[in-house]
């Protein structure tokens, strides 16, 4: 489900517009970050390992900083709630 104006990451938009499917690669990106954190690692040595393999974010040509990897972490929280 949306919970702001973007489309989150992990997600696109089905066709009726409303709804949220998941994106195979971007799950996996998410999976990736959540076993990252809670082995210890910081925001910025996540954002950074994803910068370092050429992990997309959801807009073109950005980039990761720890700030991107922490709301990704806060939605997975709010989900999980």
């Amino acid at each position: 489900r949306r919970i702001s104006g973007r489309i989150p990451f992990g997600h696109a938009l089905a066709a009726d517009g409303v709804s949220l499917l998941p994106v195979a690669h971007e799950q996996a990106v998410i999976q990736r970050i959540t076993k990252r954190r809670v082995t210890g690692d910081s925001l910025a040595a996540i954002a950074a390992s994803l910068e370092w393999d050429g992990v997309q974010t959801k807009l073109p040509g950005g980039r990761w900083y720890g700030s991107t990897v922490a709301a990704i972490l806060h939605r997975c929280e709010l989900l999980a709630a």
